[in-house]
């Protein structure tokens, strides 16, 4: 009797046993886990502590060269934004430097990208300290950003793996509101880099979308932190709503996104109000993302113990059970032995999710069959919902288990489940292939984007470093576009971009990728290249059905198309560098007269290595003065009495002599050397005037200087003017500013603006080179200039009787327009006396005199006097 009660207690002693020890186990892990997840919060801090003080490193730093580009100094600068410069860099550099002192040993194991990040660093400060260019020490400091940034993602997205076993709702709600502060930070510092950007860069299209989007991302991550904001009273986040410079920032924000109220760059005060809230703000996120770490550490530990008790509850509950079990097993019957024994042996192997394993069976007493029977039902159900939760888990969701339901009113509730997430997991999967078709494809032409395109060419490349074929990429900058769009409007050039999409499609060959970059520009990547003729045979078909008409709504527009060629293989270059190459063989067909295809080859790398050269010389002749004026004299037609000089830059370049412009003026123009190579004409030409001054033969005799269009769009072209009269005492009205015919012509608002602001100071403008140009003769009474220039070619075909009526009829609208008319390029007296004949107010050439060395100009002068009479005999002798 004894026995089988012994064998009666034991089968469900050892079964509450196990699913006991299965609790304790459970509950150990949940305190080893939470202890793991605490300490990753804390190693996600220390890196959103560095990642906060690496940008604030960042904005005294670029803050420090910036000011150099607005004319500032370290004082103005300070005052503008409230604080010392270098004691701000002082401070944030320590506060960098201390951090990375203390990183923990654990992150320095995890993290040796953040760790060895010194190097980065100083060769950032370096930067800074030989007062670099502010784009390099923004790439610099954005390149560390970003890789404590990375670091910081993978860690936080780690501490939320981490907590499966856990399963308290707190901290899951917790570490999801760390997460969101950590993105709120981030998404701070990406708004005021933003911002910075749409005020330094001038505010054009695309840093207004970069802040746009930066605010956007803001806005999101706000929200997320908004919806868990009261989890354990984070008092911080009231805070930092009511602080003035999160307002302010909010205002600032919104004003530069919607265009209610912009701010400007010139406006530096506003500016500096507005930087020095972003920095508040970045401080209280910073202590929002220390609050809620400190709060998601305390749900931790809470976790932790309320785990530890659960396991000390368990295994004294399982105790007393087990005792309880062997008193009652004295009064059971032997009879029902075995079916309980059946009973504990299914019920052990639902527990484990042995569903194959757990039968029941019958036998026994009636009561036991009961429970028997019900059992086996339960767990034929259980096998169903088994199956349809493998078949979700799977993404299977044609599966006919899905269909079938379970009886009674529990599976039909878990039915409903099972359709609701069923529907739910279909809308996610084509909500998911809408996104990422959206990410790769132009909304307009239904052609691989930008991003696409580029990651099109990398697969190619990747296809080609195993087979070792070569990849084609042709670069299609439409020819005419702009003009389409300004006489058909923005919807008649849709149309067209779609039609050359299409156009584009047809004729490449089977297998070839088309892409748009942006704009106007397309792209073909075409694999297994067997030679360059192929490609180029391919472009040219390309030009033939992009030249052809296409009509739109009755309206009929041509455009034509410029073609870059380039060819690689995966193992010589990534898709940017292939791009570039195409490019460049772009730029070249567009200066070689458009509607052509012209490939990347050696010569045009060679050409481009020599424009590198010329470019990094120039930098250095700017440092080391290698650059000088002449001065051509331009004097008055009728009386030959001195006018004013054209001051003409020249450069003696170690290794080449005395070079003039024609050989480094382009290259100027395509990099940001040419706002610093007009900067130093204007000041040099206003102190040689001034060296000049007390000459009487040179009292109210004006300079005339020329300047790109890329500086008339620079910030800083009123504040160069201004500075190079102030420096050389020179009047306003004796300065002329000559630009090209595309520059007015121009309906950028911001330089028109500038025009009109040296206009009102009294400086005058002048169009160089007229006649070579687009302007008609009906639009000279709507530009905002004094003189016309007319081109040395039309002077020096005079001779020919349709070109003198050009020249005369230019000095007569110009006349009639209240507009003064110098002809350029005079080398012949007959050219003078039919200027003469024709009314043209002055002249310079050649025949008056060659550009002058600075110190030749007052000889020159000296020898001809102030009055015309010397020269009229010198010249007509």
């Amino acid at each position: 009797m004894w026995a089988l009660l012994v064998a009666l207690a034991l089968a469900p002693t050892v079964a509450m046993a196990g699913f006991a020890w299965r609790d304790v186990q459970r509950s150990a892990d949940e305190v080893r886990e939470a202890e793991a997840a605490e300490q990753q919060v804390l190693l996600v801090l220390e890196l959103q502590r560095l990642n906060h003080a690496v940008p604030m490193e960042h904005v005294p730093s670029q803050a420090l060269v910036e000011a150099g580009e607005f004319g500032l100094s370290e004082a103005q600068a300070a005052e503008v934004l409230g604080f010392d410069l270098r004691e701000e860099l002082a401070r944030t550099r320590a506060d960098t430097d201390r951090l990375l002192e203390e990183l923990s040993p654990v992150l320095r194991a995890r993290a040796p990208l953040v760790t060895e990040m010194g190097e980065e660093l100083s060769l950032a400060r370096g930067l800074v300290d030989a007062a670099a260019a502010p784009a390099e020490v923004n790439r610099a400091y954005l390149a560390l950003t970003a890789q404590v940034a990375t670091v910081a993602q993978r860690e936080t997205l780690a501490l939320r793996a981490s907590l499966g076993a856990l399963g308290s709702i707190a901290v899951d709600d917790s570490v999801a509101l760390l997460a969101d502060a950590v993105d709120l930070a981030d998404a701070g510092m990406d708004e005021i880099w933003a911002l910075a950007d749409t005020l330094l860069g001038g505010g054009d299209l695309t840093s207004t979308q970069r802040l746009i989007a930066a605010a956007a991302r803001f806005e999101r991550a706000e929200a997320a932190v908004a919806r868990r904001s009261g989890v354990d009273g984070i008092d911080s986040w009231p805070t930092l709503l009511d602080s003035a410079g999160y307002r302010a920032m909010r205002q600032a924000v919104a004003g530069a996104t919607d265009g209610t109220s912009p701010l400007q760059a010139d406006r530096l005060e506003e500016v500096g109000a507005v930087f020095a809230a972003s920095f508040d703000r970045a401080e209280r996120l910073a202590d929002v993302v220390e609050d809620v770490g400190a709060a998601t550490s305390r749900n931790l530990r809470s976790a932790a113990w309320e785990a530890e008790l659960s396991r000390r509850r368990t295994a004294a509950a399982t105790a007393g059970l087990v005792l309880l079990t062997l008193g009652l097993a004295v009064g059971v019957s032997l009879a029902i032995t075995r079916p309980l024994g059946r009973l504990a042996s299914g019920a052990r192997a639902v527990s484990e999710g042995n569903l194959d394993d757990a039968t029941f069976g019958s036998g026994g007493p009636r009561e036991i069959d009961v429970v028997s029977a019900a059992l086996d039902e339960v767990v034929v159900n259980l096998r169903r919902i088994e199956a349809q939760a493998e078949a979700l888990a799977r993404g299977d969701l044609e599966d006919g288990v899905l269909a079938s339901t379970v009886p009674n009113a529990l599976g039909e509730s878990l039915h409903r489940s099972v359709v609701q997430l069923s529907r739910s997991m279909r809308a996610q999967e084509d909500l998911r292939y809408q996104l990422s078709r959206q990410a790769v494809i132009d909304p307009l032409t239904q052609l691989l984007n930008r991003a696409g395109s580029i990651d099109a060419i990398e697969k190619a490349l990747a296809r080609s470093e195993r087979t070792g074929q070569l990849v084609g990429l042709l670069y299609v900058d439409l020819d005419g576009f702009k003009r389409t769009n300004d006489d058909h409007g923005h919807s008649v050039g849709d149309e067209v971009l779609r039609q050359i999409a299409i156009r584009l499609s047809e004729v490449v060959r089977a297998g070839d990728v088309v892409g748009r970059l942006g704009g106007d520009e397309f792209v073909i990547v075409a694999e297994s290249v067997s030679e360059a003729e192929d490609m180029v045979r391919l472009g040219e078909r390309v030009v033939e059905v992009v030249c052809e008409p296409v009509d739109v709504d009755g309206s009929r527009s041509q455009v034509g198309a410029s073609i870059g060629v380039a060819f690689t293989t995966g193992s010589e270059g990534s898709a940017l560098d292939l791009l570039q190459q195409a490019d460049h063989a772009v730029y070249r067909a567009k200066r070689s007269g458009r509607r052509r295809v012209e490939v990347f080859d050696d010569a045009l790398k060679s050409e481009i290595a020599a424009r590198v050269s010329t470019e990094a010389d120039l930098r250095t002749a700017l440092v080391r003065n290698e650059l000088v004026l002449h001065y051509q004299p331009v004097v008055d037609a009728q009386t030959l009495q001195l006018r004013s000089f054209e001051a003409l830059v020249r450069w003696h370049r170690p290794g080449h002599g005395l070079v003039g412009p024609l050989s480094f003026i382009s290259v100027a123009e395509s990099s940001d050397l040419i706002v610093e190579l007009g900067r130093w004409v204007l000041g040099e030409a206003a102190a040689q005037m001034a060296r000049w001054s007390g000459e009487d033969a040179m009292r109210g005799v004006g300079i005339a200087v020329n300047l790109s269009g890329r500086h008339f769009l620079h910030a800083s072209v009123v504040s160069d003017v201004t500075a190079a009269l102030a420096a050389g005492g020179l009047d306003p009205s004796l300065l002329t500013l000559e630009i090209t015919e595309t520059v007015v012509l121009s309906d950028n608002v911001t330089l028109l603006e500038h025009v009109e602001e040296l206009r009102s100071m009294g400086v005058r403008l002048a169009i160089d080179d007229f006649g070579t140009g687009y302007t008609s003769m009906s639009q000279l009474g709507r530009l905002p200039v004094d003189v016309l220039k007319i081109d040395q070619a039309y002077v020096a075909a005079m001779s020919n009787g349709s070109d003198r009526s050009v020249v005369e009829l230019t000095v007569g609208v110009g006349h009639t327009l209240g507009l003064e008319l110098i002809a350029e390029g005079v080398e012949e007296r007959a050219q003078l006396e039919v200027l003469r004949t024709l009314g043209c107010d002055a002249v310079q050439g050649f025949l008056i005199s060659p550009p002058l060395e600075p110190d030749a100009v007052l000889e020159w002068v000296r020898a001809h006097g102030s009055q015309a009479a010397p020269m009229v005999d010198d010249i007509t002798s």
